[in-house]
């Protein structure tokens, strides 16, 4: 198959202001799209909400989130190691989990059991660095969930 064959259009914009007409698709896909919004809580529910607007009835939501942090201690121990201040979210409790949010957003779950740990080195960042040079293992996981709008 050759994709120059295919009627495929790109577009740019703001997840939190999506520029499309309710129900226009059947499926959306997003890789740490909500999480990156910049816009916490609030900004992720906005995101959620235009994503879900722009789905048509029963449509599919195909994301990979974020889950945080695996061990969010390890985390507070390399930023203590370091001269950077920790990182507002994680001075805070937890607060609601990706099932949480899309449910409360109109999303039923259809499945989340695929799940991915990435341990950080010193290829990643340079907190992943800092991790690497004191010695601490930190890592992240990510969690596939596909989402059906109701």
């Amino acid at each position: 198959m050759n994709l120059r064959d295919l009627s495929i259009s790109l577009a740019q914009f703001s997840v939190l202001d999506i520029p499309l007409v309710d129900g226009a698709f059947e499926n959306v896909t997003s890789f740490i799209g909500v999480s990156s919004t910049r816009a916490g809580k609030e900004g992720q529910l906005k995101a959620l909400k235009e994503i879900r607007r722009v789905l048509k009835d029963g449509g599919r939501f195909v994301a990979i989130e974020s889950d945080g942090w695996a061990d969010i201690e390890a985390v507070k121990k390399v930023y203590a190691s370091w001269e950077t201040p920790l990182w507002k979210p994680y001075d805070d409790e937890p607060g609601e989990t990706w099932k949480e949010k899309f449910i409360k957003c109109g999303f039923e779950i259809e499945s989340c059991d695929k799940s991915y740990y990435h341990k950080w080195d010193k290829t990643d960042n340079e907190f992943g660095k800092q991790a690497e040079r004191v010695g601490i293992d930190i890592g992240t996981i990510t969690t596939l969930y596909v989402l059906r709008k109701v």
